[in-house]
């Protein structure tokens, strides 16, 4: 009889989202946005903020997670600013990172990376915030966890 041990891996965890995933910060924002291509759009005249939940998988893990958001900016020189959170079990806050994109050429694709939410608590959980302008997009996003 052969006997097997688990092995702990040191991998990151990597968690893939559509744009589709995030929704208005305010509800009465909702009919701003088009949920098109599994990508999000501003369809207003104003800038609406919009946040992004990010599965916790790892459950001991409190070295907090990096995330990156893929953007569509309509307008050479518009700037996209996102920030990711690491919240605990009750909503409170223990650490935030704000990164931005500005675009090159109309339209454009961008990334924005954000690798400062070094802090988590093991029942806790991520959410990504970004004011979008108008006519901008959320891609798709992502974070990663280390084991």
């Amino acid at each position: 009889m052969l006997a097997t041990t688990p092995t702990v891996s040191s991998a990151a965890d990597t968690q893939y989202y559509a744009g589709i995933e995030c929704h208005p910060e305010r509800g009465n924002q909702v009919t701003q946005f088009l949920w098109r291509e599994n990508r999000l759009d501003d369809n207003g005249n104003t800038t609406a903020i919009v946040r992004c939940p990010v599965i916790k998988d790892e459950e001991g893990a409190t070295d907090g997670a990096n995330s990156l958001v893929r953007v569509r900016v309509q307008t050479v020189g518009q700037t996209v600013s996102c920030r990711a959170f690491s919240f605990d079990k009750f909503g409170t806050t223990t650490n935030m990172d704000t990164s931005t994109f500005t675009a090159p050429a109309s339209p454009a694709n961008g990334e924005i990376e954000i690798q400062g939410v070094n802090i988590s608590t093991a029942d806790g959980y991520y959410v990504i915030r970004c004011p979008l302008l108008p006519k901008a997009g959320i891609c798709s996003y992502y974070g990663v966890e280390e084991n």
